[in-house]
């Protein structure tokens, strides 16, 4: 079955804000991410449990809740029943907690 890949709110903020910072730096390397993301995110269309489930959520019984990598991105996602709702698109090298992966959007059910 095919999920439909949408992206809350916040997920399309932090891709515009993504996209804008590294235009400044690179305007190549904006262009190939803004066409490398929605491929990435695509990929989830078919095979919605790709991603592994976020290691920091673990020890809090999360288990609702995967990633897939795309450089230093870490982009969240939950599935459910008949779609991959993309909650945040984050620097890997950010501290991730819960509270700042589900800001804009209800918390899932572990």
């Amino acid at each position: 079955m095919r999920h439909e890949v949408k992206l809350s709110a916040k997920a399309w903020e932090d891709l515009s804000a993504l996209l804008e910072y590294i235009d400044d730096q690179s305007p190549a390397t904006a262009s190939r991410y803004a066409l490398e993301i929605p491929a990435a995110l695509e990929r989830l269309e078919s095979f919605p449990e790709s991603g592994r489930l976020v290691p920091e959520f673990l020890d809090e019984g999360i288990r609702r809740w995967r990633e897939i990598l795309f450089e230093n991105q870490r982009i969240l996602y939950r599935v459910e029943e008949s779609a991959v709702v993309v909650v945040r698109i984050v620097d890997g090298r950010q501290l991730l907690t819960f509270t700042i992966a589900a800001t804009g959007d209800a918390p899932p059910s572990p």
